[in-house]
């Protein structure tokens, strides 16, 4: 129809001018009798009159034209746009689909670790297999996946991770530190399995607990009894979004592999997996800086509310008094079971989301500038705009058991690290 259209605007312009032509050639040849001025006036009427009419002739076969194509243009947009969205439906749904065999992958490796090796070594090859599948299937299609790089990464992270933990297991190979065989096995037994996500770059073994968001009520609650101190109250509502936490405080050894070497100030240096202690707010926020671009990410600390949160249980909060438990010696180091010193990560039994160490140990800097509570609800608040004093928070080793409860707040200047106490833990958005 389009070419059509195109091929009739050609023959009229052609003619058109033809015909003038041939007018122009009758007019020099002919002789009227009449003179030229006579002449000359209604010829010039009748031509102008043509050219209008063969001007309106050719707006209106554009204007056709244009419609027509208009038409089709947007009957290609729509088609395209359904193409877009079906590949859209089906890489997510993809996604989702290596997202639960991921899941299923870690869950069969869970269940492994607690066996003889010897009774499960078809299964952990098979393991390995689908792994080796699903990381073959998500760099051969990459491109499919557009718009979940980000997802995808960390898919694929993850099923490192759990490859590197069956060749070490297969093999009966005891992996340094946190991850030895029988520290994993113990663990395992202790936990149910959170969604987690692992950042290896540089050797970090860092591991990020995924906090599904929800609303709480923050500050001094029944369950604290008469210890809450004046700015924990009042208790007031408080709605926190998706976020990830560190499983483990920072512990001394990440803190060399990312900074080159010890805090300045460091007290209990020689214990890798120990908590690194010592350190101002202003340089875990020069450790997170380097950390960031190391490995390309967003980590940060939590806000306070995100750490009382992720402190109480999360929404699988069993209302105790401090992380995990009413008994503070099942889960931390405090001043009656520590020998007055930090203690390796993860030793004692985890809170209700999986994460360790969250009473006791060492205090941990939290992102806020200090501030009273007030009554109001709030979403995902940060804390005053500007003060003079950070929050920490969790207790530490030298603490008593009043300062390792979730809802104990302190302060201190973000330049000082004049204290043996003073660690940190990370945070990074979920998006």
């Amino acid at each position: 129809m389009l070419s059509l259209i195109k091929r009739y605007i050609e023959k009229f312009i052609l003619k058109s001018v033809q015909f003038f032509q041939n007018l122009k050639n009758k007019l020099e040849q002919k002789k009227y009798s009449r003179s030229d001025a006579e002449y000359s006036k209604p010829r010039r009427r009748y031509v102008s009159l043509l050219a209008l009419l063969l001007s309106l002739f050719t707006l209106v076969l554009l204007l056709i034209l244009f419609i027509h194509t208009n038409r089709k243009i947007n009957r290609y947009h729509s088609e395209l746009k359904d193409l877009i969205e079906l590949g859209h439906k089906i890489s997510n749904e993809r996604i989702d689909k290596i997202q639960k065999q991921l899941f299923t992958l870690q869950v069969d490796f869970k269940a492994v670790l607690i066996k003889e090796q010897e009774e499960n070594k078809e299964v952990l090859d098979k393991l390995q297999e689908e792994i080796t599948k699903l990381l073959t299937e998500l760099d051969d299609h990459q491109d499919t996946h557009e718009g979940h790089g980000e997802t995808i990464e960390k898919i694929k992270k993850e099923l490192v991770m759990l490859q590197m933990d069956i060749e070490s297991f297969t093999g009966m190979e005891r992996r340094e530190s946190l991850f030895d065989r029988e520290t994993i096995i113990d663990r395992k037994i202790l936990e149910v399995y959170v969604p987690t996500q692992i950042e290896t770059v540089g050797g970090l073994n860092l591991e990020m607990v995924l906090i599904e968001g929800g609303t709480f009520t923050m500050g001094c609650t029944p369950e604290q009894g008469d210890d809450c101190y004046g700015d924990e109250r009042p208790a007031h509502e408080v709605t926190v979004s998706d976020f990830y936490i560190g499983k483990y405080e920072i512990t001394q050894k990440q803190w060399r592999k990312v900074m080159g070497s010890d805090p300045s100030e460091a007290y209990f240096k020689g214990c890798d997996d120990c908590p690194v202690e010592r350190v101002s707010w202003d340089e875990a926020q020069q450790f997170i800086r380097e950390l960031n671009r190391m490995t390309r990410n967003n980590y940060r600390l939590p806000t306070e509310a995100e750490w009382e949160f992720a402190a109480r249980g999360g929404n699988k909060s069993q209302g105790f008094k401090y992380a995990g438990s009413n008994n503070l010696n099942e889960v931390a180091w405090y001043d009656n079971n520590s020998g007055r010193r930090t203690h390796p990560v993860g030793q004692k039994k985890p809170n209700e989301l999986g994460l360790y160490d969250m009473s006791g140990n060492a205090w941990e800097w939290c992102s806020d500038w200090y501030g009273r509570y007030t009554p109001q609800s709030k979403v995902n608040p940060q804390g005053p705009a500007s003060g003079t004093h950070r929050i920490y928070r969790g207790g530490g080793y030298n603490s008593n058991e009043v300062r390792c409860r979730v809802t104990n707040r302190y302060l201190f200047a973000p330049e000082f690290s004049g204290t043996f106490f003073l660690g940190l833990r990370l945070a990074l958005d979920k998006n």
